[in-house]
């Protein structure tokens, strides 16, 4: 009798102690990074050659390190990558967090990596696309402060009303970015653009008011 009592404990104990060890298997493999859970498609769509704000002459980098994603800046600087749950990332060294977009990454500093550059004709811009964009634009409206947007031959260059310039890159919606005024975004409305930084340009003056 003692025997069969001995026994069953034994059973169990055994019975009890299995799923412990199990439930710890998947509580390590639930803690363990993005990448070492075997996102292979994610990290392989990240890896490689990319653009700082789309200049041919900044080129940047996403490879693996290891077992971790280490990226590397137009200035050879390198930082470790952290993903989240949305797909975006981190860069831990340098304190920044990056928005991926498929083929670009707009990084909270105000930069963006694009995967090409933008140095072919107009970049995906057609004639007609070109043709509405280009020429003299005003600032809010204002006769006073004009802008204008030209093409070069290989991308189209805007020049707001205090004479500086950024190339443009187009979105896949037809919207804009203006790569060397920190990516900022412009709304593309036939004839007006509302920028992000809350200025409007638009093809005709409007008359000032007299006070």
């Amino acid at each position: 009798m003692k025997t069969k009592a001995l026994l069953s404990v034994v059973v169990l104990s055994g019975i009890l102690v299995v799923p412990h060890a199990a439930l710890s298997r998947d509580d390590t493999d639930y803690n363990r990074s993005w990448y070492e859970r075997g996102n292979d498609n994610a990290t392989r769509n990240l890896q490689g050659r990319w653009y700082m704000n789309g200049d041919p002459k900044k080129p940047t980098e996403i490879n693996m390190s290891g077992r971790t994603l280490q990226a590397t800046n137009e200035n050879g600087q390198t930082s470790r990558l952290e993903m989240d749950r949305d797909g975006n990332i981190r860069a831990s060294d340098w304190q920044v967090r990056g928005d991926v977009r498929r083929d670009r990454i707009d990084w909270s500093n105000g930069t963006t990596w694009t995967r090409r550059p933008s140095n072919s004709r107009y970049g995906s811009w057609n004639d007609r696309d070109v043709r509405q964009l280009e020429g003299r634009w005003y600032v809010n409206g204002d006769p006073r402060k004009p802008a204008e947007i030209n093409g070069d031959g290989r991308f189209l260059e805007a020049r707001n009303e205090n004479g500086d310039r950024s190339r443009l890159e187009v979105e896949r919606d037809g919207d804009i970015r203006a790569l060397d005024w920190r990516g900022l975004h412009g709304d593309v409305k036939r004839d007006r653009i509302d920028w992000a930084n809350g200025t409007t340009w638009t093809k005709s003056p409007e008359r000032l008011s007299r006070r």
